[in-house]
């Protein structure tokens, strides 16, 4: 780990993996700044919020890049997703009408949230059918961000105010979710 331009770095272990293994999008709230508590780029305490897992293929990237210009210092994010399959996109066309935060875990297990005070707009969805049997077939959607703070990595979703939907749920006609006693979901079979 780099502590500053005074030391040093040794030379570090193989043992990292690139990649991307889970993505959960929701819905950007603009919270107070005091409400989103970190420290240094741990994320502590976040408002408590619905997050959503999304399924994805290929190889995903988040790309962050440190900017200096008039306004200070900035760190530009983005991120591509490959949804699999051309179904009704009406869902998906969605993102392209509202700001999200994305939260990702990558291969070693490190979660990272991604637009954590401005958000990430989506920039483009394009639609791609394929040419052969193993070309992919489906959505890509791009999303962009600039923020004042770079990636904020998250030790716990839970302890930090996430609460994951499962995918599968049943729901009241007012929207409510049906929840037990314990505050379990009741899934159904699909799920």
């Amino acid at each position: 780990m780099v502590l500053g331009i005074t030391t040093g770095r040794d030379r570090q272990c193989r043992d990292s993996q690139g990649g991307i293994e889970e993505v959960y999008i929701f819905p950007y709230v603009k919270y107070p700044r005091s409400a989103i508590e970190i420290n240094g780029s741990v994320l502590i305490s976040f408002p408590e919020t619905t997050i959503y897992e999304f399924y994805v293929v290929g190889n995903p990237t988040a790309v962050q890049t440190q900017n200096e210009d008039a306004g200070g210092k900035s760190y530009a994010q983005s991120l591509s997703l490959n949804f699999p399959k051309i179904e009704n996109g009406k869902e998906l066309e969605k993102l392209l009408k509202k700001d999200v935060r994305i939260i990702i875990r990558d291969r070693n297990g490190k979660y990272i949230l991604l637009g954590a005070y401005v958000g990430l707009e989506c920039v483009s969805l394009a639609q791609n059918t394929g040419g052969s049997k193993q070309d992919f077939n489906g959505f890509t959607a791009v999303f962009e961000g600039r923020e004042e703070k770079g990636f904020l990595f998250i030790e716990n979703l839970e302890d930090a105010g996430f609460v994951i939907m499962p995918e599968f749920f049943l729901m009241y006609q007012n929207s409510e979710i049906f929840t037990l006693q314990n505050n379990d979901y009741l899934i159904t079979q699909n799920g």
